[in-house]
């Protein structure tokens, strides 16, 4: 069973009732996943002038990007789609993710408190 910390869904309003008390996330529906983090070691994606890739070497890093990944996959699969977007927040940063079959792109950390990025992606989506 998966459940991401947040789904967020488009339902149009005339059929909102028909979702209420559901406890676990649909895959076929949902339009954003959020995952959450507190701790520094799950930050999946690093930046270092001399490493060849974006991605943590790390067990809880690698864990996170599972988990990350896991869900996008089944989002994916779910729907006819050519891609997804998911949000990873760790701390008082995010990153926007956005998957495809091919894999994924990510941005920068976003520091949501200071850079409107993150409201306006979410804003126009």
């Amino acid at each position: 069973l998966l459940k991401p910390d947040v789904s967020v869904y488009a339902i149009q309003e005339n059929k909102a009732n028909d979702y209420k008390g559901i406890d676990r996330c649909i895959m076929s529906l949902l339009d954003i996943h959020i995952e959450f983090k507190w701790s520094t070691t799950e930050e999946p994606f690093v930046k270092h002038p001399t490493a060849t890739s974006l991605v943590a070497n790390t067990g809880n890093a690698r864990d996170t990007l599972g988990q990350l990944s896991t869900y996008a996959a089944a989002q994916l699969a779910a729907q006819y789609r050519t891609h997804a977007f998911s949000i990873f927040v760790l701390r008082k940063k995010a990153r926007i993710i956005r998957w495809d079959r091919e894999g994924a792109i990510v941005t920068e950390p976003i520091e949501y408190d200071t850079d409107p990025s993150l409201v306006q992606f979410l804003s126009l989506y």
